[in-house]
């Protein structure tokens, strides 16, 4: 025991010899693991039980990014948009966009949001992969992460920039600009929103109003940051690279 930190259980995983782990991925109550060869387990994150385990694809595939919708985990399966379910890891749809994709899209009950390579976040409808509006930050900057409810869709960019627009078309809420880019996810915990910038600072924005983010606070970390921070319910966890884990209250 470190740190006040303790063992709450501990598995071993059966990988082959050279085989490593390329995502380890908390959605909810489930921890999902996946190689470098495309082999994923689903764990309960409380004990460390075995849900499933699947091939999420060939081992020469590229396999990008898993987050959660409902009862459905999205990735990106050599540029195609693939959904799992989330009971058992079968593949449900595997789905050719003609978009290259930036990062994993995300969805509500309407649409799928994707980031794509021309700078655009363009709004797919769910049932049938229709385009319905694409929409970019006014610096033509790249998007690199994208968060969405029912209300509201809220991505960062290479440059900075993290803006807010309606769900259902291109319409502005709020912007707010980050003097370097916006470094891994945005994390959204009820009003709040955090992230980690290249600026070596961390950030979090209330958004009581729909309109108007406020500054809540930053976070100097000493460190220029590649990943998105972790929030829990009394502390936020920021890894910086050469100085470790950060504990932020």
């Amino acid at each position: 025991e470190h740190a006040r930190l303790k063992i709450a259980w501990q598995i071993m995983l059966p990988v082959r010899p050279g085989e490593g782990y390329d995502t380890i991925e908390l959605l909810g109550d489930r921890l999902y693991i996946r190689t470098d060869r495309n082999y994923m387990w689903s764990l309960d994150a409380a004990k460390g039980n075995v849900i499933f385990t699947c091939s999420a694809a060939f081992e020469s595939v590229p396999v990008v990014g898993l987050v959660g919708y409902g009862d459905t985990l999205i990735s990106v399966v050599g540029n195609r948009l693939a959904e799992f379910s989330v009971a058992s890891g079968v593949e449900q749809r595997l789905l050719d966009l003609s978009l290259s994709f930036v990062t994993t899209p995300v969805r509500n009950s309407q649409f799928f949001y994707v980031a794509a390579s021309d700078r655009r976040l363009h709004a797919e409808r769910a049932e049938d992969l229709v385009q319905v509006f694409q929409v970019a930050a006014e610096n033509d900057s790249l998007i690199t992460t994208v968060l969405a409810d029912e209300n509201s869709v809220v991505f960062g960019t290479g440059e900075g920039n993290v803006i807010a627009i309606a769900a259902d078309g291109p319409r502005k809420l709020w912007e707010f600009k980050a003097p370097e880019a916006v470094a891994g996810s945005i994390v959204r915990d009820g009003s709040s929103f955090y992230f980690a910038s290249k600026d070596t600072n961390v950030y979090r924005l209330d958004v009581a109003d729909a309109s108007h983010p406020r500054l809540a606070w930053k976070f100097h970390t000493e460190a220029v940051l590649n990943g998105s921070p972790r929030v829990t319910a009394g502390t936020v966890y920021q890894y910086a690279p050469g100085r470790g884990l950060t504990a932020i209250d």
